[in-house]
């Protein structure tokens, strides 16, 4: 009896479940017949959300996303569709740091598990600014007013001291 020990090699370009169908015959009538299920797992790959800014007030940037752990040459234009990036942030959201979560959304792939990593929102605030330059001057027992102007995002708080006896400040004004 001659035994031949043959191999199945080779790496998997697809994912999915095949069966496989091993067949001898040694010519003078003698067959056997063998099956399996071969399963070929997806490779896994990461999609991050990438970080992004922008400024209190306005609206939130177009999020977009990277790859990693594509096999056998694949790249994004392998897959199909594209995740879903969202945040909680809004237009009104205060200054501070907010997560952007991938999710599936309309990506797939039949070669690809996916597995998601959060990026970053960071709502910056802009500087305030006092806009007004008021009189340096005033005379004793003469009316004063002087009116406050600033800028900023979120809107400033504006505070106001060493104000001498007299003088009041209310409503964004100096009288």
């Amino acid at each position: 009896m001659i035994s031949i020990n043959n191999m199945i090699t080779g790496t998997p370009t697809v994912a999915g479940s095949f069966l496989i169908t091993m067949s001898t015959f040694n010519g003078i009538g003698n067959a056997d017949t063998d099956s399996f299920t071969l399963v070929i797992n997806k490779a896994p790959l990461t999609v991050t959300a990438s970080n992004a800014a922008r400024p209190f007030g306005e609206a939130n940037p177009t999020f977009t996303s990277s790859y990693a752990g594509f096999v056998n040459g694949d790249d994004a234009g392998d897959l199909s569709g594209a995740p879903s990036l969202t945040t909680t942030a809004d237009v009104s959201s205060a200054p501070g740091l907010y997560p952007v979560v991938p999710s599936t959304g309309t990506l797939s792939s039949g070669n690809y598990a996916f597995a998601f990593v959060n990026g970053t929102l960071t709502v910056t605030s802009t500087q305030t600014t006092i806009l007004s330059s008021a009189p340096t001057t005033a005379t004793y027992g003469n009316a004063y007013s002087f009116d406050v102007a600033a800028t900023g995002s979120p809107t400033p708080t504006v505070n106001v001291s060493g104000l001498p006896a007299g003088l009041s400040y209310s409503d964004g004004k100096i009288t």
